[in-house]
């Protein structure tokens, strides 16, 4: 079959395709890639638009020209290893690279042919589609630039929405602060209510019961210094005053705690005041086995105190100690400065305290002892609150507990 009746079959297919359908013009129509219809002689009789913008001879005017002489600006030159050549010969896919001078230069294009093959099975021509590398590589570029700049687009906008997200957690952690410490001072008003209400009651009463206690403990003192008084008698009267001791000790505590006195402060040494009140309990100290040990800061400057006051505060949490190692033990004592605060720390070796405990133990009326009021440790921070500084209670281990006592070493503004 001689080359021009294999052109005229190229030719005549594609006006067949041409006529019975639009396969030809989408296979064509492709702007990134240039597209070319050769004939077993290699002639181009077909060329989309990309490929005649990038080789012009494409689209000269005449017969078909050959590929080689599109390519490569007239030249008689056969491409090296000519895929179109090898495709026909072995009947597959050939995709080589090569260096082609096209419009906008030389560049590097990926050049693939595909045999067509007739209805009779017989080859008709070449498919050859041309991929500019390096445009490719520009609109790769473009592509990786523009997703860094998403990407830090997102980075942005996470960042935003993590700094929103925080503050709105720190608000509803604000809220949350605020709500409990509402409950808090909630609770404290209706308690001080409860106690306001109580403490006038209580100082009624106590006022009421004050002089009956006063006078039938007089009149069993002097019965009991009677020398005719029966040994039987004598009991029971002992007995008389001892309540009566402890009746007016109880009435005490809940006016002491009801109406607070007024301060009497005097420029004295803590370490003085803690002298005279471990005096006081000294006896008890040696009936009871406890050793005092007492470590003072001589750096604390004198501090207006009421002394008498605090003194009472020193000898309740003295005889607190006292009950926690009825068994002996060890008191330790100290001073010290602590945030520009004069510090007074008062630990023991006793039985120890419940952690449910610690928070309970100055409020008004609560006690693990049935003997006793609950009052003092409230009267003892009352105290200490009235010179401005504050108590607090921690357990001590592996035994015992730990009060410590802070007071500012300059005077109150206000009683």
């Amino acid at each position: 079959m001689s080359l021009k009746s294999d052109d005229q079959r190229l030719l005549q297919e594609l006006e067949r395709l041409q006529q019975s359908s639009s396969l030809l013009a989408g296979l064509m129509d492709d702007p990134g890639r240039g597209i070319a219809i050769l004939t077993p002689g290699r002639r181009i009789v077909c060329a989309n638009a990309t490929l005649q913008e990038w080789f012009p001879l494409a689209a000269a005017p005449g017969s078909p020209p050959p590929c080689h002489s599109v390519l490569h600006a007239d030249s008689e030159t056969n491409c090296p290893n000519c895929p179109a050549l090898r495709c026909m010969e072995t009947g597959s896919k050939q995709t080589v690279m090569l260096d082609l001078p096209s419009s906008g230069g030389k560049d590097l294009y990926r050049v693939s042919c595909t045999p067509l093959i007739g209805p009779d099975g017989s080859l008709i021509g070449v498919c050859e589609t041309y991929e500019d590398t390096a445009g490719n590589a520009l609109a790769e570029e473009a592509m990786q630039q523009y997703a860094a700049r998403l990407e830090e687009k997102v980075h942005e906008r996470t960042a935003e929405l993590t700094a929103s997200q925080q503050t709105l957690h720190q608000k509803i952690r604000e809220l949350d602060a605020a709500n409990s410490e509402l409950k808090v001072s909630r609770d404290r008003l209706i308690r001080s209510e409860k106690l306001a209400a109580v403490g006038e009651m209580s100082a009624t009463v106590a006022h009421g019961l004050r002089n009956p206690l006063v006078s039938i403990g007089g009149f069993a003192r002097r019965l009991l210094k009677k020398e005719q008084a029966d040994e039987a008698s004598a009991k029971y009267l002992q007995i008389i005053v001892d309540e009566t001791d402890r009746l007016e000790l109880i009435l005490s505590e809940l006016l002491d705690f009801v109406r607070p006195r007024k301060l009497e402060l005097r420029s004295v040494y803590l370490s003085s005041v803690i002298e005279e009140a471990l005096k006081g309990c000294a006896q008890d100290f040696a009936c009871h086995g406890i050793q005092v040990e007492a470590s003072f800061n001589h750096g604390i400057p004198s501090i207006e105190l009421d002394a008498g006051q605090f003194r009472h505060v020193l000898q309740n949490l003295f005889h607190n100690s006292i009950d926690a190692m009825h068994k002996g033990g060890v008191l330790h004592i100290s001073t010290a400065l602590e945030d520009g605060q004069a510090k007074v720390s008062i630990a023991d070796t006793g039985a120890g305290i419940d952690d449910g405990d610690v928070e309970k133990v100055f409020h008004p009326f609560y006690t693990s002892k049935p003997s006793s009021t609950g009052l003092g440790l409230a009267v003892c921070n009352q105290i200490i609150a009235i010179h401005g500084g504050h108590i607090k209670l921690q357990r001590r281990l592996p035994r015992g507990v730990v009060f410590d006592i802070y007071l500012p070493l300059a005077r109150p503004e206000a009683d």
